[in-house]
């Protein structure tokens, strides 16, 4: 019995593969429709199903045309994969590279479809270039996490592959004399495009969780209306290794003055955007390392890392300051806010708890509130 690796075998399975993980990444985007780069991958393979399903008929009629158009799609494929990851990494691609890339290659296949080792140095060329480029985002962007060691493995796996097949075609291209049967090693790389696919893809889906969890944990952690810490995310904070590091924390204890009177006459959507606009102007007066906290209502609080007392007053006058020079507007009308802030210094070292240091922060401010109302 021939137990050879058979070619139209590994066609099939690769092409059950495209549809499989079109199947996955079309789950994921479903579920998560706010998730642009699920939506590009399960489009990616798609496309790549589709013109692996048309491969077959490239030896019929026409099959120049169809050559090209499922090589381009392929290639096309490989193109938006690389869209989805700039995506995922936060950038913006430039949608004309794929584009025109995926038609050089259909214009190609074309004009060389007559010679077998030059269609397959251009289909290999043409799929190392968005590997290479995904392989090389991944690595300066995301390089520590599993799901991107996961992603740069099958993209490794994949090049080499296709270095394989280049190198198999210029001896060919080269020899004047008979070649060496290759059918072996041009079956195990059709084995290393499938594991490859699988390789990129699982890290890929695992880096989309972490992402997803990433992204439930900040919404947990941030409070809905004016998107700072909430109570559950400047207790996360304090637990954490950047809390510990310094030696003490200026804690600052901050609420709008007559927040209720405004609510009472300009009601509640009036009093929401007075706490926007009242966090807002405080972010701004921050440094990077300083954390701003609403605890409830009009009640915030803000950590300043390794700050004194004298540090405290300063980011108090600036608040104060800005708050007084930047009027909300309401119904064309100006609408000046002010605030009471007390604050303290936090010896974490010395055992003091936060709630201790906080509630003396409360304690002078409530001071501050009742001088201002005498």
């Amino acid at each position: 019995m021939d137990q050879s690796l058979d070619f139209f075998t590994l066609y099939v399975v690769i092409v059950a593969l495209a549809l499989s993980l079109t199947a996955v990444w079309g789950a994921i985007a479903w579920q998560n429709r706010g998730f642009a780069s699920a939506r590009t991958w399960f489009i990616a393979c798609l496309v790549q199903a589709g013109g692996g399903l048309m491969l077959p008929f490239q030896y019929g009629a026409n099959g120049v045309y169809v050559a090209a158009l499922a090589n381009g799609l392929i290639v096309y494929g490989f193109w938006l994969f690389w869209m989805g990851l700039r995506r995922f990494q936060g950038e913006r691609p430039e949608p004309g590279l794929p584009v025109a890339a995926s038609l050089a290659c259909a214009a190609l296949t074309v004009a060389l479809f007559a010679s077998n080792e030059l269609i397959a140095l251009l289909y290999a060329v043409s799929q190392i270039a968005p590997m290479a480029a995904m392989l090389a985002s991944l690595i300066r962007h995301d390089r520590g996490s599993i799901g991107a060691v996961i992603a740069c493995s099958g993209l490794a796996v994949g090049i080499a592959g296709h270095v394989v097949v280049i190198g198999m075609n210029l001896v060919i291209l080269a020899s004047s004399g008979p070649v060496p049967d290759w059918s072996a090693t041009a079956a195990l790389t059709m084995l290393g495009v499938i594991f490859s696919g699988l390789l990129l893809n699982f890290g890929l889906t695992v880096a989309t969780i972490d992402h997803l969890r990433d992204e439930l944990a900040t919404l947990a952690d941030t409070d809905p209306l004016t998107g700072v810490l909430n109570r559950r995310g400047l207790e996360r904070w304090l637990s954490s290794d950047a809390c510990g590091r310094a030696e003490r924390h200026g804690v600052l204890a901050l609420d709008l003055n007559e927040f209720k009177q405004i609510n009472d006459r300009f009601g509640h959507d009036t009093g929401d955007e007075c706490l926007i606009h009242f966090a807002r102007l405080i972010r701004a007066q921050l440094d990077d390392e300083a954390r701003l906290a609403r605890l409830g209502g009009d009640e915030f609080c803000i950590i300043l890392p390794d700050a004194g007392q004298d540090d405290c007053n300063a980011a108090a006058a600036s608040i104060q300051a800005a708050l007084a020079s930047s009027p909300l507007i309401v119904r064309r009308q100006k609408l000046h806010l002010a605030c009471s802030i007390g604050g303290v210094v936090w010896h974490h070292r010395a055992g003091m708890a936060f709630q201790e240091a906080f509630a003396t922060a409360d304690k002078a401010l409530y001071a501050r509130k009742s001088r201002r109302s005498a």
